[in-house]
């Protein structure tokens, strides 16, 4: 194989990654992988890594975990409006979550000041615990990722939309602030 300039300090590699355990996971996995450039081939075998065969710099690894980046540097860039209205906070969760979808986006992330506060608005009893999603540190609510923000008043909620629905942090676009 002749390398051009631009793959000359790249060496073809292979480099395994651990099979996400869902099928939401394997295409979020799948898709971080192919965002790399110079991949060659991926292997998927039923209980084995995923096989990545790639032209890489001496600095680059395939990671599966996006940048991170904390609630406040995302409600810092993204783009954040206060969405009020009369009716019940229920009805207010899904008129926020119809307002992202008529701009192209879903639901994807919700910070709130407070759990226990939000649990009470939409009257969860506090016995009722709120399931984590696997491998994360967030809890699934409405099928949103939602995550207790400390800088956050009690009784606000920032609905979060993002272009695709499991999309990581760094990539929402719109907030909506709801005041409970």
């Amino acid at each position: 194989m002749t390398l051009t300039k631009s793959t000359e300090s790249l060496r073809k590699t292979v480099e395994l990654v651990e099979m996400p355990k869902t099928f939401d996971g394997l295409l979020g996995a799948l898709r971080t992988i192919l965002a790399k450039p110079f991949i060659h081939s991926l292997f998927l075998e039923v209980d084995k890594p995923i096989k990545v065969v790639w032209f890489k710099a001496a600095h680059d690894s395939i990671l599966l975990e996006d940048p991170e980046e904390s609630p406040e540097e995302v409600l810092a860039k993204v783009d954040l409006e206060e969405f009020a209205s009369s009716v019940s906070f229920k009805e207010l969760l899904v008129d926020a979550s119809l307002y992202l979808n008529q701009k192209g986006l879903f639901a994807t992330y919700m910070f709130a000041g407070s759990i226990d506060v939000l649990k009470d608005f939409v009257g969860l009893p506090k016995i009722v615990s709120l399931p984590f999603i696997e491998n994360t540190g967030y809890h699934n609510f409405m099928g949103m990722r939602l995550v207790e923000v400390s800088s956050l008043p009690e009784g606000v909620v920032i609905i979060l939309g993002s272009e695709l629905l499991d999309a990581p942090l760094f990539e929402v676009q719109k907030g909506l602030k709801l005041v409970l």
